[in-house]
């Protein structure tokens, strides 16, 4: 479990916080801004660095006051580390009271943010379903992201070429250094993640059939060399290249594609259902189990959705804290999850719920 005990002070409308986190799956319930999101926005800053929510840290501390901490107890195999943040005029990290950098804290404390806009993974663009793959060929494919980040740069150059009117051909050729690594990266994560997807689809869609595809973005039968050095966007009858960054994940359900006939509330079911997937995919890989936070847990999706997906996200290894208005009634959800309730800046745990 990437957390165990969270404190904070100072911070939003927290004067002092405290949770302990326990061995178990977490919801943090109360009314609309009463401080549930805050408790995971302490979390996302020690990981990050940053809030999800304001790119102005003073807007982080409490009115009156000058600073704010907040500290976490990792547990490691070893034992237990201690990450701590503050923030006063500048940002200051320490793993055990040693200075630390974002990467350091990220080894340990491994996480990712849902939110409002979760269900774009199914309703968006391409772009948003290869962040998925993005989120998983970081963490795992440490080689494979090195060379799509050389692709991306590549790729960057090579447009700006076009605009200018210079020969791009030399970005060319660096842009498909990295394909064969990289389009095997992610056949590879699709692959292993397939069995961990299809057991979140079962669970949150019974009775439905579904599918998954891989496009690279290549069409069938293309050079992609002699396509690239021949487009121009004036004279290519798409707007976008082909190649990977145009590559996309096609899921359908009952053979029509899902984007086009699930409802805003279904579309997030599948897209937690999909992250769920990945985080345990993750946790066979690292050796710090991953956090999903999940905020407005309970927004656009009814209580049988509800029910189903906290019992599905009650699964080891993955360690869940979830934000609720109202949690589903306890006898709809049988596993068990540890509640807190929070009301202005206090925070009271109940028994196990």
């Amino acid at each position: 479990m990437p957390v165990d005990g969270l404190r904070f002070e100072r911070l939003r409308c927290f004067e002092w916080g405290e949770v302990d986190f326990g061995g178990a799956p977490t919801l943090l319930s109360g009314m609309n801004g009463s401080g549930k999101t805050t408790i995971l926005e302490a979390i996302y800053l020690l990981s990050r660095g940053r809030s999800f929510r304001t790119g102005h840290p003073t807007q982080l501390i409490r009115r009156g006051c000058q600073a704010f901490g907040i500290e976490a107890t990792i547990p490691v195999s070893s034992g237990s580390r201690s990450v701590r943040l503050t923030y006063d005029e500048k940002f200051n990290l320490s793993i055990d009271r040693q200075t630390a950098t974002i990467r350091e804290v990220t080894e340990i404390l491994p996480l990712t943010l849902m939110d409002a806009e979760i269900a774009e993974i199914v309703l968006g663009g391409p772009e948003q379903r290869r962040k998925l793959l993005d989120w998983l060929m970081f963490h795992v494919e440490q080689e494979s992201w090195r060379h799509w980040k050389q692709y991306r740069r590549a790729l960057r150059q090579w447009q700006w070429a076009l605009r200018t009117g210079m020969d791009g051909t030399i970005w060319v050729e660096r842009m498909m250094e990295g394909i064969p690594r990289i389009e095997s990266a992610r056949k590879r994560l699709i692959e292993a993640c397939l069995p961990f997807w299809q057991e979140a689809f079962e669970s949150l869609f019974p009775g439905i059939s579904w599918s998954l595809e891989y496009r690279s973005g290549i069409p069938s039968g293309v050079n992609l060399v002699e396509a690239l050095r021949d487009w121009h966007p004036q004279r290519a009858e798409r707007p976008l290249a082909p190649g990977p960054h145009r590559a996309e994940i096609e899921i359908e359900l009952n053979g029509v594609p899902a984007r086009q006939i699930l409802s805003r509330g279904q579309a997030k079911l599948l897209s937690i259902g999909l992250m769920w997937g990945g985080a345990h995919f993750l946790a066979k890989k690292l050796a710090p189990r991953p956090l999903l936070l999940i905020d407005d847990f309970s927004s656009e999706l009814d209580n049988v959705a509800q029910a189903r997906l906290l019992n599905l996200l009650a699964h080891e290894p993955v360690q869940v804290i979830v934000t609720t208005v109202h949690p589903p009634r306890r006898e709809e959800t049988p596993r068990p999850y540890r509640l807190f309730h929070v009301e202005q800046g206090c925070i009271r745990s109940t028994a196990s719920w």
